[in-house]
């Protein structure tokens, strides 16, 4: 849309521009402009050699600066969205570094791995993934969430990097008053502000088939307890949730 304004053009005419621009990059031997999902446009570090423009990123007065300890756990976050293919520079566009400051922080982020039996892998089918059984990951994933809310991220940075709208976590709200209701009890907010992305975070995973393996006890053997109860109410609105993850 900025695009748009700036040179007055529809979006029709500014694809066929960023098209014929491709075209003319791949004939010079250098990698073509990429789109996110978000709407952001990738360029090339080769890219901005090639034409002589700077690569050192400008930083808003007003943006945060994480350190490389916050940007591994950031990074982390979003491997677990499980919503697209990631690369290094969709990291270094959603966090605002150098591709060789992401580069530095996959250093760091695999050092929290190391209590987890989960890997950091890459292809370029499906770019940077995490490896491991799923309920390591998910071991991981409720650490990860408790631990993020402590280290000075902002919550609008938490939910730009996860791609998260708040009305999304409202529906989750609604279905932990609804259990507290029922259990007539009340979580401490801290439980409940951590619980609402942990729930969302699984439940996420659960619709992209990240599925953990069948418990030996059946689930309806626990049909007598409360905690039953509250997990029917929870999962009321998610129909398609397999038996194994209730």
């Amino acid at each position: 849309k900025d695009l748009e304004t700036m040179f007055k053009i529809s979006r029709r005419q500014l694809g066929y521009r960023i098209q014929k621009i491709n075209d003319w990059l791949v004939e010079q031997n250098c990698p073509p402009i990429e789109r996110t999902s978000q709407g952001f446009f990738i360029v090339d570090d080769i890219v901005k050699h090639f034409l002589n423009v700077s690569t050192t990123s400008l930083q808003q007065e007003n943006e945060q600066v994480y350190t490389a300890y916050q940007r591994a756990h950031l990074i982390l976050l979003m491997l677990l969205r499980e919503d697209e293919m990631l690369s290094l520079n969709h990291f270094a566009i959603d966090l605002k570094v150098s591709k060789n400051t992401i580069l530095n922080d996959l250093k760091k982020l695999k050092s929290l791995l190391i209590p987890y039996e989960i890997s950091l892998k890459y292809s370029r089918q499906e770019g940077y993934y995490l490896k491991g059984n799923e309920f390591e990951i998910r071991k991981l994933l409720t650490n990860l969430i408790d631990k993020i809310f402590t280290l000075n991220i902002t919550q609008d940075d938490i939910l730009r990097n996860l791609k998260l709208k708040e009305k999304k976590l409202h529906i989750i709200d609604d279905q932990i008053n609804k259990i507290e209701q029922y259990l007539e009890n009340k979580f401490i907010d801290q439980s409940t502000e951590t619980l609402r992305y942990k729930l969302y975070f699984i439940i996420r995973r659960i619709q992209h088939g990240k599925i953990i393996s069948p418990f030996s006890i059946g689930y309806d053997d626990l049909s007598d307890t409360e905690e039953y109860q509250a997990t029917e109410i929870l999962t009321s609105n998610y129909p398609d949730i397999p038996r194994q993850e209730k």
